[in-house]
Order: structure tokens, then sequence, then C-alpha cells
């Protein structure tokens, strides 16, 4: 059963929710895409009524249906009239579904996930844009990475779709496991294995144990291609087990990087290797040497599925990432780098290296990095002396950038100053005058760090 682009059918429907459907109504036979927002329905879309920890999306119903919805999945029996209902035990369960039957349809896909602890939707980006030069490629948009964006991804699928690059995010084990359960990946791409997410998983090894059922997923014939440099990780490769693909910056990797020059806030460049053998050297112009990892597992994904090396080369060289490592260049000399989209200890650790770059008067706005569970402090602590190293104004917002200040403060004589809310440090910052200053902003989404960036950005 395989369908036109545009064009999901209501036999597909049926059949996939033969276990959870309890009745359904109306003789719409076509429909034109899944939404579970109500607010993005076009006409001729179903709307999926999902139950949140905060909204319920059965109260949006009648709005999907004034902007054109023709079909609602729905765990309320709902009697309207001309329209199509397809009343469920459980929505997300449906979402799952429907999308796995979906991607069955199309057997000539090659599906690749991505996961890791850091790095993901960069890796995403980065190897969506390579692969895209030569493949009918689809890829998560955003950071749509759980239980219900990659599924919307799936669906996003259709019969001129040659690569499927899937993100597959965790907060404890079996989250990948069910994800892999719903996608059936070809091949699996791991960045790395930190303590993000440690607050919910429990141990790095649990995170561990998450992050590896992307590999178990794998069919027999499965490339998993994986970070070098991660002792995690190294396990894996060493063990030998499946064919495996190895990246890093030491000469034993598959795909490696020597003769590495970080050029600060215009980039970095490096010596590309294959199997030993010199390719070429790469000149990045996204800044961050910290991002290497993530370069390197899109080139070694990219050199297997056979893209020109010419192509991956010019590709990765003009890349720049979405809303994150941003660079703002304002008047009086003043540069903004923005990096609000999330914060862990790697990625942060790699932000004040790049901070430490310039030759401006360094300010670093650190907020809290959330879900480090029985690390938390000590990874604040250790990144109030590392920000004393780069910066020479450190600015600290939030509770446990608490940690981040006291450390700062105790590591150095540099000015150091904390804010326990953000409306506090954005009256401060109104009052500040930033000249001939290179200023980093970062901290975890919680904390909507980008309403900073915005009051520097409007001075």
């Amino acid at each position: 059963m395989s369908a036109k682009k545009n064009e999901i059918r209501r036999e597909l429907i049926v059949y996939s929710l033969k276990k959870i459907l309890l009745k359904n109504t109306g003789k719409e036979k076509k429909f034109s895409g899944f939404k579970i927002n109500s607010k993005e329905i076009k006409r001729g879309d179903i709307f999926i009524a999902l139950k949140g920890e905060n909204e319920d999306g059965h109260s949006y119903i009648n709005e999907a249906i004034k902007n054109g919805a023709t079909g609602i999945i729905s765990e309320k029996e709902l009697e309207k009239e001309g329209l199509s209902v397809f009343y469920v035990k459980n929505s997300i369960l449906a979402l799952h579904a429907i999308a796995k039957n979906w991607k069955q349809q199309y057997k000539n896909i090659v599906t690749i996930g991505i996961t890791g602890s850091v790095g993901k939707t960069t890796t995403k980006q980065l190897t969506e844009k390579v692969l895209s030069s030569q493949y009918n490629t689809v890829a998560s948009i955003k950071n749509y990475n759980n239980e219900l964006g990659m599924p919307l991804t799936i669906l996003r699928a259709d019969n001129k779709t040659e690569i499927l690059l899937l993100e597959m995010g965790m907060y404890k084990r079996g989250d990948i496991a069910q994800l892999a359960e719903i996608a059936k990946p070809d091949h699996g791409i791991i960045t790395n294995i930190e303590t993000v997410h440690l607050e919910r998983a429990g141990s790095i090894n649990n995170i561990f144990l998450a992050k590896k059922e992307l590999i178990d997923a794998l069919p027999a014939d499965g490339v998993s291609i994986l970070n070098n440099d991660d002792t995690k990780l190294k396990k894996i490769i060493n063990a030998k087990t499946r064919q495996t693909i190895s990246f890093g910056t030491s000469n034993k990797s598959d795909i490696h990087a020597k003769n590495i020059v970080d050029n600060g806030l215009k980039g970095f460049e490096f010596d590309l290797f294959i199997q030993n053998e010199f390719v070429y050297r790469l000149k990045i112009k996204q800044p961050g040497v910290h991002l290497m990892p993530c370069i390197l597992a899109s080139i070694a994904v990219s050199n297997y599925l056979k893209i020109i090396p010419e192509k991956i080369k010019s590709t990765l060289e003009d890349f720049l990432l979405e809303d994150r490592m941003q660079i703002i260049n304002k008047k009086n000399n003043l540069t903004i780098i923005d990096d609000t989209y999330n914060s862990s200890p790697s990625s942060l650790i790699g932000a004040l290296g790049l901070l430490g770059k310039s030759n401006n008067y360094k300010i670093a706005i650190l907020g809290d990095m959330k879900e480090l569970g029985n690390m938390t402090k000590r990874n604040h602590i250790t990144i109030g002396k590392i920000a004393v190293q780069h910066a020479d104004e450190i600015i600290c917002l939030g509770e446990n950038a608490k940690d981040i200040y006291i450390s700062s403060k105790k590591n150095s004589n540099k000015k150091v100053s904390h804010f326990a809310k953000s409306e506090q440090l954005l009256s401060y910052i109104s009052k500040q005058q930033y000249n001939d200053s290179t200023i980093l902003v970062k901290g975890s989404r919680a904390l909507k760090m980008e309403n900073i960036v915005k009051q520097i950005n409007n001075k």
C-alpha cells in the first residue's frame, strides 16, 4: 500500500488503529496530513487530540475544525456531522501506530537515527544539509525528537523520500527503544554520553544503556556511527559485534581530524583523514571547535552513503547553525554570542572556550544547567572554575548558577554577580553600556535566556 504525496487514505488509518480503535464515523476517504497543533491545521488535515501535562488537545477540537480539519483522532467520543472521527483508547498510541505503518509503506527509504547527550540537533542539521545535496531527505524539524515529534517527522515522508533522518531523545531507559520500534532505523549515530538528563535516568550508565538502545535496534546489516573519543562508546566500538564507523580526533578512528586550528569567532579548520588517508583540509565558518564531533559524525554517514567528497567539503565549509551559536555583531565593537538554545557542561565549556578567543572585554552570562541530578552542584562548581579562565566578567542567573557564582568568586578576583530572577538581570542589563565587549549568553531552555539577548540587542 503506497500513498501519493500529501494523500493519507482512510483505510490505512483504520488498519493502523485496529488494536485501539473503538469507533469511526464519517465518509472522508483521503486526508492531507496530521497535526497536533490546532493553529497549524490546513484544509484536509487530521487533528490528533493529545492529553498533555498542562493542556488537553480535546479542548481545541472546535478550533481545528474551524481551521479546516476534516478528520479528528480523539479519546472522547464525538458526534460531528460530516466529519470523520476516529475514537481511540489512546491518542499517542494512535499517532505511533499510524507512523509505524506509514513508514512500512516505503521499503526503499534509508532511515538514520541520531541520538547522544549533546549535539543531536547540530549533527542532524549538518547531516541533513550534506545528504540533501544528493538525496531527497526528510529530517526532524527543530528538535522534534520525542514520542510526538519523531512520529510526526515520519509522516512527512512520501514516495519521493530517499533518506529519513530522525533525531531521537530520551529521559529514561526504554524511550529510544520505543522510538526505534516505530521508526525501524537502518543505521544509527551516537554523538556522546554525558550527564544530561541524569536527574531522570539515575546514572551515567543508565544514560549509556538508554542511548545504546538505538544500536541494539539496528538490523544485522545496520551500521553504527560512534564517537571514538567517548569512553563509553569506545566499548561498543571495541566489542566489534556489528559494522561500526568510528569518528574522533585519534588516528585509531575511521574518520578523524588532525592539525586542528581554532580561529575563534571566524570558525575552525582541520585536516580530514578517512582510514588514515588524507582527504583534504576543511575550513569551517561556523564558530565553535567543540562542534567537531558533530562535523565528523556528519562526514562519516555522508561518506558511507557515497556523497561526493567535494560536496561534503563545500557544504560543511559554508554551513551555519540555526538557533544556536549565533554571532551578532553590533555597533561600538559589541559582539553577542547567542547560544541560548540550551546548556550542558560540555557545550558550555566549548562556548566559554570560544568566548576566550575574543580580544574584547569578555562577559559570560550563564544560567542554570538543568537535569544533571546528583552531578548538579559539582558541574556548576566546575563551570565556575573554567569561566574565570575565559571571561573578564561572569554574570550568573538562577538557583543552580549560584554555585557558578561562588566558584568564580573563590577562584578569581574578577567581577562576578548573581541574580535569582530574570527580571532582576534584565533590569541590570538595561542600565549597562557595552562597548568593545564580547558577551556570551547561555543557559537551559527553562530560563528563556533569549530574552537577555533581546535586551542587549535592543540597546
